[in-house]
């Protein structure tokens, strides 16, 4: 079976239903459970970068994360040095993750074009994260379903960010280029030692891999100049 687009990584119960008749009451299965685990779709990128929320510099790990999660979740990037051959080592972790919910947000209706970010948008940016969008700044609908929406914000002054919500909450994300949109996330670094690293992405207790899978020709790295 396809899952669901919007079903996020942690142990999920299934089970099988069958109707006899269309309008009739039907069979179900025992449900049992799997645990889906997130996958980096690509090798994490390490950059530096000015914080929009108060204009310090920061390092950052840029990941891309399937399923795309849909509001900021309880996360965590683990990064392990690797010292010699391909074994790792001493073990660091963080989760600053640079992203910020808005519990309600009244937007609608919402058009396929670009267009100025609305005043209940540039109010939330300012009361939930501290950030003060600027004039030109501007939004473009990436998808609008009943359930599931997708935005792309662009400040135009160095600042991008993903508004994503499914029957919920907003989360906002902060893309930090063009080309991280739709699914990136940004996590702030402590000051690690220069090497090369293995990367894991930690969110609902469930690891991703930390060794290759299928279509994977190797494990998620990064390297700290």
């Amino acid at each position: 079976m396809t899952l669901p687009e919007d079903l996020q990584p942690g142990l999920v119960r299934v089970s099988v239903t069958k109707s006899l008749k269309p309008e009739g009451p039907g069979f179900e299965s025992e449900p049992l459970a799997f645990v889906l685990q997130p996958v980096l779709n690509s090798d994490p990128q390490y950059r530096s970068t000015i914080d929009p929320r108060n204009g310090n510099a920061i390092k950052v790990l840029i990941v891309n994360p399937r399923p795309a999660p849909l509001t900021p979740p309880r996360a965590e990037i683990l990064l392990n040095s690797i010292v010699s051959g391909d074994e790792p080592s001493l073990a660091y972790s963080s989760s600053r993750l640079l992203a910020f919910r808005i519990p309600e947000l009244p937007l609608g209706p919402f058009s396929d074009r670009t267009a100025p970010v609305p005043a209940p948008l540039r109010a939330a940016f300012l009361v939930h994260a501290g950030i003060t969008l600027s004039d030109l700044a501007e939004w473009t609908p990436l998808r609008a379903e009943a359930d599931y929406r997708d935005f792309k914000i662009a400040d135009h002054e160095g600042g991008f960010y993903l508004l994503r919500t499914s029957s919920g909450p907003w989360g906002v994300y902060f893309c930090l280029a063009d080309g991280d949109l739709p699914g990136a996330m940004a996590f702030q670094l402590p000051d690690l030692p220069s090497g090369n690293y293995r990367v894991r992405y930690r969110t609902n207790g469930v690891e991703s891999p930390v060794y290759s899978s299928a279509g994977q020709p190797r494990p998620p790295r990064v390297i700290v100049p």
